[in-house]
């Protein structure tokens, strides 16, 4: 059987690396990175429509009609998103800190692995809810936009259909 203490040490490395990696979903840069791509496929829609008649392509005037709306739609729903998202990043953050708490108590103690096993589990406690909250916190703002998303993917791929 190994060292208890060595063990501890090494799962309080892990849980500092666990600590850094929680940065970015404190800050729900995944969310951040969806909403501008699905801002950039709006952007698009149009000039890829011009680019599609251009080329002679003929198609009755439904995707312009949909790029439109798209286009009309697109501010609000972003502005919304963007709200949501500002006000989820703050309340994570107090989440993070709990996490960062945590961590500062496991790496206070000192060579008793007893008591710093009992600390990564209390840190491994607060990482386990604080990432349920990020998942729900993902889950809300994304279904601010999820559908909308839907309906441009579906025109995006109508238009790269018209390009093969």
């Amino acid at each position: 059987m190994g060292d208890p203490l060595a063990t501890a040490r090494q799962q309080l490395t892990t849980a500092q690396d666990k600590y850094k990696t929680l940065a970015n979903s404190a800050r729900l840069n995944t969310i951040g990175d969806e909403i501008g791509r699905l801002s950039t496929a709006v952007a698009q829609m149009m000039p890829n429509i011009e680019t599609a008649r251009k080329r002679r392509y003929v198609f009755r005037a439904y995707l312009e009609h949909k790029a439109e709306v798209f286009n009309k739609h697109w501010d609000d729903i972003q502005q919304r998103v963007k709200r949501t998202l500002d006000n989820e990043v703050v309340s994570l953050r107090r989440g993070y800190s709990e996490v960062e708490n945590a961590l500062r108590q496991a790496e206070q103690v000192d060579n008793d692995a007893d008591k710093l096993t009992e600390a990564l589990r209390q840190f491994n406690n607060v990482v386990t809810r604080f990432e349920s909250d990020v998942n729900a916190a993902m889950g809300r703002i994304r279904a601010l936009f999820s559908t909308f998303q839907t309906d441009v993917d579906d025109a995006k791929r109508q238009l790269d259909e018209i390009f093969w």
